[in-house]
């Protein structure tokens, strides 16, 4: 398991991004302390992807300071990433699971062993030597999460990772997740599912317009919001 105080609590002091002569974000300043699953949301445009783009140091700020534990961003691996759509090599799925072993040095012969204890089900046996490609989109995405999560990360970002999936990849990936954070890993992820947010979230940060609006619990959040009241949110969903 890993110990999260090498991680949390996750700052951002001041944060400003531009693009062009936009200032997206203007002196964003939050903090996200507990471990758990933190849950962005937010309309379309509102910045809930660049958030994770910043948080994971794949995208620098103009200005301003992003920590995890009082350290610089870009010092605190490993991490994992998930994008909306899958983003696989034109290799088996085994290759695709190896990969990131390799990539943290672990020696092959170890490989098989990580990979086994990794896959949801025994369907993914025999998904093995199938050309990732020609997986259907919600398994790919299923993959996506898996090679993600097969070194060990202290911390997951996950952008919207079952968005248009069916019911069936939507419960793997979800379940992968609470099995992740069992494990002590810190989840940072984006949805527009409100009924997502409430079967996972144990917080909540509601973006609009490249502003936090509100942060909290999210079962205060989700039964009594403030700022969560645009009409794509607002409906009886107890």
């Amino acid at each position: 398991m890993h110990n999260l105080n090498n991680i949390l609590p996750i700052k951002f002091k001041n944060v400003c991004l531009s693009f062009r002569s936009n200032r997206f974000f203007n002196n964003l300043t939050l903090e996200i302390m507990n471990k758990g699953i933190s849950i962005i949301m937010g309309p379309n445009g509102s910045g809930k992807s660049l958030i994770l783009k910043l948080m994971s140091g794949l995208l620098e700020p103009d200005y301003g300071i992003i920590s995890h534990a009082n350290k610089s961003v870009s010092t605190n691996l490993p991490c994992g990433f998930v994008f909306q759509k899958p983003i696989l090599l034109r290799r088996t799925v085994r290759e695709n699971l190896s990969h990131p072993l390799y990539i943290i040095g672990l020696p092959k012969k170890y490989h098989d062993t990580e990979i086994q204890k990794i896959l949801p089900n025994k369907k993914w046996q025999k998904f093995l030597n199938f050309p990732a490609k020609k997986l259907s989109v919600g398994e790919q995405q299923i993959l996506s999460l898996l090679r993600a999560l097969i070194i060990k990360p202290k911390i997951l970002f996950l952008d919207e990772p079952s968005s248009s999936l069916d019911p069936t990849s939507t419960s793997i990936i979800e379940n992968l997740i609470r099995k992740a954070t069992k494990q002590e890993v810190k989840v940072v992820m984006t949805t527009h599912d409100i009924i997502q947010a409430k079967r996972l979230a144990d917080e909540i940060l509601y973006f609009e317009n490249g502003k936090l609006m509100e942060q909290g619990i999210a079962t205060e959040i989700l039964s009594n919001p403030k700022s969560l009241t645009s009409s794509y949110y607002v409906h009886d969903f107890s």
